[in-house]
């Protein structure tokens, strides 16, 4: 899952910087956006808090939505975002109680209170979404406890629990523009600095600040994601001045050429939460063999291939958490990079001759 300091956070000051170094293109005319132009090549399968699993989508979210609380830019700090403190927790730890924020509107006008918050949560848990099963087996009741208290009954004791109601899947949605059973993909009505305005899938989507929110104001009034097919594309637009930014994904040879190509452009680089991973079928062997699957942790040299294929625009990784994550452990480290003894050791233990 995409984390909350990669994202409403991201958007304004990587707008702000491109507005600098690179100036205001010739956007597509099919949209005649009046903002900044964002290209990408990701898609977004649903803009649906309640069944979004995706990174780019998360993006969205957290610039349309606001959820009990997130996080301080840059940290793992957590901080009350739609909540006005941290939950007061009953002595046997299943209860928690959450004072709201006053004053909040979603974009469709309607107030937000604790019933707006309540239903929210049981949308998620209730409808089936993809994510529903990283709240479905901590909570066991949501309601209102009075117009501004929400308070929620877990199943067991959870001490990290806050940071479950500060991902996208626990945002606020609009009661009104949302019912409980059916999912919309097409559209977020949320409270956060953003309103969609326009969405057609994959081709563009028109995000505008929304000028009741209760916060700060997005820096940027106006943004367009224009859905590009291919990174050649995008990065073709991008030298044009078709789109302002590229964002997510020009591969490592098309970052290189930028930097190495002079022109009104230049690149931004710092620590992201992705990575990319291999995923192995343990039912069918060798592989059901816990030892070949040690040889082949042992046989990979992640240095080289950080170096080679992704030109050092990539960190080794030694684990499924990402390392700017104080949580990662370098698990795999024990395996070096590239110990081909180690592996060759492991398959003939295995009864398999290298």
């Amino acid at each position: 899952m995409p984390y909350p300091w990669m994202s409403r956070i991201l958007w304004p000051v990587i707008l702000s910087l491109a507005i600098a170094g690179c100036g205001v293109g010739s956007p597509p005319r099919a949209i005649a956006p009046t903002g900044i132009v964002l290209g990408t090549t990701a898609t977004v399968r649903t803009l649906d808090p309640a069944d979004n699993t995706g990174f780019f989508a998360s993006n969205i979210l957290y610039n349309t939505t606001d959820r009990l609380y997130d996080y301080k830019p840059g940290t793992t700090e957590l901080l009350p975002q739609l909540a006005t403190d941290f939950p007061q927790v009953s002595a046997d730890g299943l209860t928690y109680t959450i004072p709201l924020r006053q004053g909040v509107k979603f974009h469709d006008g309607t107030p937000f209170d604790a019933e707006a918050m309540a239903f929210s949560l049981q949308r998620f848990l209730g409808a089936g979404g993809a994510p529903a099963y990283l709240l479905k087996g901590a909570i066991a009741q949501v309601r209102a406890a009075d117009t501004y208290t929400l308070e929620i009954q877990l199943q067991q004791p959870l001490a990290f629990f806050p940071k479950l109601l500060a991902f996208t899947g626990a945002a606020a949605v609009s009661p009104r523009a949302y019912t409980m059973a059916k999912f919309q993909p097409e559209t977020v009505v949320g409270t956060g600095p953003y309103r969609v305005v326009e969405y057609r899938p994959g081709q563009f989507l028109r995000l505008q600040a929304f000028a009741e929110y209760w916060g700060e104001a997005p820096r940027t009034p106006d943004l367009t994601v224009q859905f590009i097919a291919s990174s050649a594309n995008l990065l073709n637009a991008l030298k044009t001045g078709a789109v302002d930014i590229a964002f997510q994904t020009l591969s490592p040879p098309q970052v290189r050429n930028l930097r190495q190509t002079p022109g009104d452009w230049y690149t931004v680089e710092g620590p992201g939460a992705t990575i990319l991973y291999a995923s192995l079928n343990l039912q069918q062997p060798p592989l059901t063999d816990r030892r070949v699957r040690q040889a082949l942790a042992a046989a990979i040299d992640r240095r080289l291939t950080a170096e080679r294929v992704f030109l050092g625009q990539r960190e080794p990784l030694f684990s499924l958490v990402p390392p700017l994550f104080p949580e990662a452990m370098p698990a795999f480290r024990q395996y070096g990079d590239g110990n081909g003894p180690l592996a060759k050791q492991l398959l003939a233990e295995a009864g398999y001759t290298p």
